[in-house]
């Protein structure tokens, strides 16, 4: 189509027809236009958009279309020669089957036309369109909002910044302030030095050494010293201890202005640890007052234990725990106790406590100083003591809870009597009160049967005579005779009973003198032995190491025999053991009073023991009384015990029973060792 042609062809088409561009325009000469031509024809006489097949055409008036591209298509022709030149043949290179050709179209041509973005179809691509604001000036913005953001972040960080410096500084302000009025008000001196040259001091500080503050500030702290030694004591001390631990610690004392010396506590450490040179900070605490009272109260507690360890009474006082705490000296001597604390369970390392019969353990809720613990007010509670050198204390003890002025229980005090000598005395009066009501009955009883006795003893001899006489004169195996052997036999054991009658009242002669009683009790053993039935053991724990006894051997044979035979009685059908025991033993002062008419001295001691049918104590009362006997008639004189009362006397010894109904009985017997002056002082 010749370009002159354009406007009549084409427009007479409708607005919504579409064109193809296929080839250029020819002009009057009917060459062939440029592209450029032929594309700004169209665009200016036709209002039509013109799609293309060619990339070249956009941007020329053309709206769009599936592009071809020649230069893709001439890399394409490019690849398939060389393929060729290399040798491959071309059936073997394959056909492209799908279309390399892209949908282009013109940003510009579809505002031309009305069109939006929203119009076109999916996958098509825009060419020719307008760079934006942010593409044209991207880098240039992007910069400038970095900037401006880095400047914001400055902004708000110097504005946090400043935010806290002013707080900072304001709460410095109010430290300093804090600080200020501290170092005002303190109730100790604070000062601080440099080179120990004082730069600042607060009131306290003035008021403890009497100076003003002029005169204080740019001074050296010598001034503060009596004499140049403590001031280089100070010093010394205090620098070395900074140094090593930071913080120096050191007691002195201050002359004030007026002269007057105080004693007081400096604490320093350095302003800075790092640097030194800056100086160091201290603080004064007077203690002027507090030594004094210290002092005064150490005055008081000597003066007030004395006082406590002048008491007569033993007090002991125990803490809340039980534990004794603190004791006087007269409580040291009762209960052997040490200078430091005792617990409870280290008590029975230093005594062994008794009920007031001094035999009977004392259970713990009794001792007095545990009943006055859990709240007792402990009155005159009687206890008896045996102490780690075994000598036995009778106390009367009084006692109470402590508490503190809030009312809590701290602990608890006793005060301890010592009542032995009163006791021992009272005792003694008793025992020889005792002795002399039965030394007048025992005197007359046995003069009586003395005189009887005599009488009797005639008697007998007179009876025994004749029937020796008259058995002579009548034949062996007579009945008249078998009677007087009968009489002679009942004389026979007359006389022993008379013989028992004289020991018992003395009247006998006796021959003493120094016996191993070891020995004695051996002989006597195989005799009671062979006479014992077999069901009765007989068992005996004599002492190698027995002392002698001043004493007649006869007699001592006699005790015991009758004290077998009282066991053997005692015991029942089926049998038993008696026990027999020698040893010697030490009678102390304290022990004597309870034992009957012994002292204190070096004893032997003889004990019988059964377990047999025991006593009880009615019987027991009576026992050694001339006559008295648990036998039926016919079966006993009731003069074995008494004989043996009184041999034991005449031995100048004391013999006692113990015995428990159903629980058997033990005699002991002391008789004094022998000692050959006192014999012979005798």
């Amino acid at each position: 189509m010749k370009n002159t042609d354009v406007h009549d062809v084409l427009g007479k088409f409708s607005p919504d027809t579409l064109l193809f561009r296929l080839n250029n325009l020819l002009n009057a000469e009917e060459h062939f236009v440029s592209i450029h031509e032929t594309m700004a024809i169209l665009s200016k006489e036709v209002a039509l958009p013109i799609f293309t097949a060619w990339d070249f055409d956009m941007g020329l008036g053309a709206i769009g279309g599936v592009l071809v591209s020649a230069m893709e298509q001439g890399r394409k022709a490019a690849a398939l020669s060389i393929q060729i030149l290399e040798g491959t043949s071309a059936d073997d290179i394959p056909i492209i089957m799908e279309s390399p050709n892209i949908p282009f179209i013109d940003y510009q041509q579809i505002r031309r036309f009305g069109l939006t973005l929203k119009d076109l179809p999916e996958g098509v691509h825009l060419m020719n369109r307008p760079d934006t604001l942010w593409g044209k000036y991207k880098h240039l913005i992007s910069f400038v909002l970095c900037s401006l953001f880095s400047l914001m972040i400055i902004v708000v960080l110097q504005t946090v910044h400043l935010k806290k410096r002013y707080k900072i500084e304001k709460t410095l302000k109010a430290s300093k302030e804090e600080i200020k009025s501290i170092f005002r008000t303190a109730p100790v001196g604070i000062g601080f030095v440099v080179n120990r040259v004082l730069k600042k001091v607060n009131n306290r500080m003035c008021e403890i050494c009497g100076y003003d503050e002029s005169e204080l500030i740019g001074r050296s702290a010598r001034i503060l010293y009596p004499d140049d030694a403590a001031f280089e004591f100070v010093g010394r001390k205090k620098y070395d201890q900074i140094t090593k631990h930071g913080i120096g610690k050191v007691e002195t004392r201050w002359q004030r202005k007026d002269g007057s010396i105080v004693d007081v506590i400096l604490s320093s450490t350095f302003v800075d640890v790092a640097d030194h040179a800056k100086g160091v900070t201290f603080t004064a605490l007077d203690i002027t007052d507090h030594k004094q009272t210290k002092n005064d109260l150490e005055s008081q507690q000597k003066f007030l234990t004395a006082v406590f360890d002048n008491i007569e009474e033993g007090i002991v006082i125990c803490d809340e725990n039980g534990t004794l705490v603190q004791f006087n000296e007269a409580a040291r001597k009762l209960h052997g106790l040490p200078e430091q604390p005792v617990k409870p369970q280290q008590w029975s390392e230093y005594y062994s406590l008794f009920k007031a019969d001094g035999i009977t353990p004392l259970p713990v809720e009794e001792i007095p100083l545990y009943r006055a613990l859990t709240g007792e007010h402990v009155r005159d509670a009687e206890i008896v003591v045996a102490t780690g050198d075994s000598s036995l204390r009778h106390l009367v003890c009084n006692g109470q809870r402590l508490k503190n002025n809030a009312g809590k229980i701290i602990g608890a005090v006793v005060a301890m009597h010592d009542d032995t000598q009163r006791r021992m005395a009272e005792l003694k009066r008793k025992k020889l009160q005792t002795q002399l009501n039965q030394a007048r009955k025992m005197e007359s009883i046995g003069t009586l049967a003395g005189g009887i006795a005599h009488e009797f003893n005639n008697i007998l001899s007179i009876i025994i005579g004749n029937n020796e006489l008259i058995m002579e004169d009548l034949p062996e195996k007579s009945l008249a005779r078998e009677n007087s052997e009968e009489i002679r036999l009942a004389s026979l054991r007359a006389r022993d009973i008379v013989r028992h009658l004289l020991t018992f009242s003395r009247h006998d002669a006796s021959s003493k003198k120094p016996i191993e009683i070891g020995s004695v009790v051996r002989e006597s053993l195989k005799l009671i032995r062979s006479t014992t039935p077999t069901n009765i053991e007989i068992r005996d724990k004599i002492s190698p190491d027995c002392l002698p006894i001043y004493g007649d051997a006869t007699q001592i044979n006699q005790i015991l025999i009758n004290l077998c035979n009282n066991a053997v009685d005692a015991l029942q059908i089926s049998g038993g053991t008696i026990d027999i025991e020698l040893c010697n033993t030490n009678l102390e002062e304290n022990e004597a009073f309870l034992i009957p008419t012994s002292a204190s001295g070096t004893y032997v001691k003889l004990a019988v023991r059964d377990n047999g049918i025991g006593m009880d104590k009615k019987i027991l009362e009576k026992i050694f009384e001339p006559y008295f006997t648990t036998k039926g008639v016919g079966e006993g004189s009731g003069l074995g015990l008494a004989v043996v009362h009184g041999i034991v006397k005449k031995h100048g010894g004391s013999i006692v029973c113990d015995s428990k109904k159903n629980q058997g009985s033990v005699f002991t017997i002391l008789i004094p060792a022998y000692d050959e002056p006192s014999i012979a002082k005798e």
